[in-house]
């Protein structure tokens, strides 16, 4: 009799008709409450007919006395990633994968949770299962060019996108993927290539119209960029950001009524975009009283989105205010301890200080702040030439060599780097041990806005105390990069780095790479079940405009938004509608010189 209850059950809930179900399997129990089976097919009909809790109470009790039962298992992941526990739900889909290893589904519902933990490394090892069981699979495939992005394997991410976008020609979405890829790369040329092609598929998309125009700008094609712009400007004569744009193109060009211009611009508008990149301009030409107050009223009215706040300590840094800039993001880390871009700001003013603190001969005090920002590991390269600069200014050139090498070893073609190793080079020949011939030149710490292709640099000679060129050490004898202990013990940066091992992003870049994780669908494994889609773009460019757009422009010109749209890969930490989006104003890589822009 019980087997005729849990035939029933399984097949009204195949039916979908899991309310039937439900009433059937609950008048079992009460005659077999401790039948397991039975318990097991009321959870996934409870689950299917949208009560999770309940579901997933019944099923944990399930898995508690059974292993046996791998949907269960399933379902329980599924619960759990619709919840925000992506940690729960891996060991759930784990456990599904182990019992049920050639069913591509695990692997993809394992991917799922990856990406929303925001654990690039799982979610390669996951897709990459997955497709070694289905190779044709799009969204996966789409999905590992999205984790290659975000290791800054911007080639192979491409190369991932092509094959979707053959697989499937008629998504201008993954095409546009692949411009965005470039575009936030810093590879400009490229994305206006492009930008071109998905132009070619459809004349009236403005999200290629507009970060084409974009690049152009980024290269410094004033001419061609402003004609774009103006071009765009045509279709939508209302959108204030264009209007700031062509504004921004003339100041470049030294027009000082420009200025004016974005002041009016600013007057006549509530939105955060338009007032934000108007400060930015303003800050520019030296007005940093006026961009410090707007950016104070942005993150007043928005204390909810701590964006803003890392804006405010931007410009707190810009007047070198180092200490309103430090207990501004240092409470925007208590309030979340994960705010990427609040560490990596608090790094910045840490080196920044140190700097200052160099300057002026406080050598002392640089160091210390040198040491902390090294203990962040947010901007090691900056923080190891810093190190090096103020090893030479107080005559300690054997320090000075060794955290150099510290840089060369993490990135020997940045720029600091190459340009210490022309100082040491130098030194060697002209340094006199006197303290009054110390190089004087101690340029700010920066890194290469794309790092360049080039070969790892040879080691370049050491100087003795006394002015003497020393032998090159080996690679066996350099001195390891240097590992202490935060001052926060709480920080979670350096594991989270670890963990993502990713480049480093901006203050003012909001969105991440994205992806779609699972769909909540009522089917199980054995069915069409957790089915993933990609979302269209993997970085802050999305499929529109920087931000809202004028109702009054045609249906014509509105933009496209994307026809999928699920849970993403890396959620950004502030997210916004496509209707509402920023644009992201540089590239994803590690740069102080960023911040002066």
């Amino acid at each position: 009799m019980v087997q005729a209850y849990i035939r029933l059950g399984y097949v009204l809930y195949a039916l979908n008709r899991s309310s039937e179900s439900i009433q059937l399997l609950q008048k079992a129990l009460e005659q077999h409450p401790s039948n397991v089976e039975l318990k097991h097919y009321l959870g996934l009909n409870l689950y299917q007919s949208g009560d999770g809790d309940e579901a997933e109470r019944i099923l944990s009790e399930v898995v508690a006395e059974r292993k046996d039962l791998p949907e269960a298992f399933f379902v329980l992941g599924k619960i759990n990633l619709d919840n925000g526990n992506p940690l729960k739900a891996q060991e759930y889909f784990a456990q599904y994968a182990a019992a049920t290893p050639n069913d591509a589904h695990a692997y993809r519902a394992l991917a799922a949770a990856y990406i929303q933990a925001k654990d690039v490394n799982g979610a390669e090892t996951a897709l990459s299962h997955l497709l070694s069981l289905a190779p044709d699979d799009v969204v996966a495939t789409i999905n590992m060019g999205h984790v290659k992005f975000e290791r800054g394997q911007i080639d192979e991410a491409v190369k991932l996108y092509e094959q979707a976008y053959k697989a499937e020609p008629k998504r201008l979405d993954i095409l546009y993927t692949i411009a965005s890829a470039y575009y936030l790369s810093g590879r400009y040329e490229d994305a206006i290539k492009q930008f071109d092609r998905v132009l070619e598929k459809d004349q009236t998309h403005m999200g290629a119209e507009y970060f084409k125009a974009d690049a152009m700008l980024k290269l410094g094609k004033l001419d061609e960029a402003e004609e774009a712009f103006k071009a765009l400007q045509t279709k939508m004569p209302d959108y204030r950001y264009v209007k700031l744009k062509l504004a921004y193109i003339r100041m470049m060009r030294g027009d000082n009524k420009a200025l004016d211009d974005v002041r009016t611009l600013i007057e006549s508008t509530q939105n955060a975009d338009d007032l934000h990149f108007g400060a930015v301009m303003l800050r520019k030409k030296g007005e940093t009283d006026e961009s410090l107050a707007i950016h104070q009223r942005l993150y007043d009215e928005n204390r909810n989105n701590s964006l803003y706040g890392v804006y405010l300590a931007r410009e707190y840094l810009e007047v070198s205010n180092y200490t309103q800039a430090s207990e501004l993001l240092m409470a925007l880390i208590d309030d979340k301890l994960d705010n990427n871009l609040a560490w990596e700001m608090l790094s910045l003013t840490l080196l920044h200080q140190g700097e200052d603190a160099m300057m002026i001969g406080e050598f002392d005090q640089a160091r210390m702040y040198f040491d902390q920002a090294l203990s962040m590991e947010v901007h090691s390269v900056q923080a190891h030439c810093s190190m090096a600069q103020l090893g030479l200014l107080e005559g300690k050139p054997d320090e000075a060599f060794d955290s150099y090498q510290a840089a060369e070893q993490i990135s020997a073609d940045a720029p600091d780097v190459i340009r210490l190793a022309a100082q040491f080079d130098m030194t060697a020949h002209t340094m006199p041990p006197s303290s009054d011939s110390r190089i004087c030149a101690i340029p700010s710490p920066t890194m290469p806005s794309a790092a360049p292709d080039s070969t790892y640099l040879p080691s370049h000679s050491r100087i003795s105390e006394n002015g003497k060129k020393l032998k090159p050490r080996s690679k066996a004898q350099k001195k390891p990069v240097s590992s202490i202990h935060p001052p926060w013990p709480s920080s979670p940066y350096k594991a989270r780095c670890a963990t993502i091992n990713r480049t480093i992003t901006l203050p003012w870049r909001n969105t991440w790479p994205k992806s779609n994780a699972i769909k909540t669908d009522s089917t199980m494994p054995t069915s069409s079940d957790i089915t993933t889609s990609a979302q269209s773009s993997p970085c802050a460019i999305k499929n529109s405009l920087p931000h809202a757009v004028p109702s009054k422009r045609s249906k014509k010109h509105t933009t496209n938004s994307p026809s999928r749209s699920d849970d993403k890969l890396l959620q950004p930490e502030h997210s916004t509608s496509p209707s509402n989006s920023p644009i992201p104003t540089t590239k994803p890589v590690t740069s102080i010189a960023r911040y002066h822009s």
